[in-house]
């Protein structure tokens, strides 16, 4: 292969591609953790102080992502309910409402990532 198509492939772009490019890495890792227990709390103090200026986007961007993940926990209690309840007492009204809500609300927070 020429060096013009390695290029393609990531060789020599200094992204750790290349060989030994992750050894490093992995022994300031492995030096790090020899050292002793690190300390968690140490760390993510000096983390949150470091984002001073940024923590109420992060305050905000937690709270979308929680609010996200409780949304996406939502259809699968839906489809739950419609086997264990609708299905089985033959009620065609609940299963019209689950089924709607198992299909529509999963478009809500599809149709936010344009």
């Amino acid at each position: 292969m020429s060096r013009a198509n390695l290029r393609g492939l990531g060789a020599g772009m200094g992204g750790g591609s290349g060989l030994g490019g992750g050894f490093w890495q992995r022994q300031r890792s492995l030096g790090y953790l020899r050292e002793g227990k690190p300390d968690v709390r140490r760390t993510l103090l000096r983390v949150w102080s470091s984002l001073q200026p940024y923590r109420r986007r992060v305050a905000l961007g937690t709270f979308v992502m929680l609010a996200g993940v409780g949304l996406g926990l939502i259809p699968p209690l839906l489809i739950r309910s419609l086997i264990d309840i609708a299905i089985p007492e033959h009620n065609l009204r609940l299963a019209l409402i689950l089924g709607s809500g198992v299909f529509l609300l999963p478009v809500g927070p599809a149709d936010r990532t344009r």
